[in-house]
């Protein structure tokens, strides 16, 4: 599994816990996760690189639920298990 495909299957699993998520240029500079009014907001800086667009998407995934509870594909459990999450 590339790291695009990755990166796209997280951000269906956002989309379905109902995370808003934000893929915006923003300079190659990052991305963020953050609460406003008790919703989880993510963005993606589409500028990234493709490592930084998965990390800021695992990282949104690690704090948007409950992880055991749920079926993630095992590359992506991987993934979040050596990130420490």
């Amino acid at each position: 599994m590339t790291l695009e495909e990755r990166v796209s299957y997280v951000l269906q699993l956002l989309d379905g816990l109902a995370v808003e998520v934000r893929v915006e240029p923003m300079g190659g500079q990052g991305g963020g996760v953050c609460k406003l009014k008790g919703k989880l907001l993510v963005f993606i800086d589409i500028d990234a690189d493709i490592e930084s667009q998965y990390a800021w998407a695992l990282s949104a995934l690690a704090k948007s639920s409950d992880l055991e509870t749920m079926y993630i594909l095992p590359e992506i459990r991987g993934d979040l298990e050596r990130r420490g999450v």
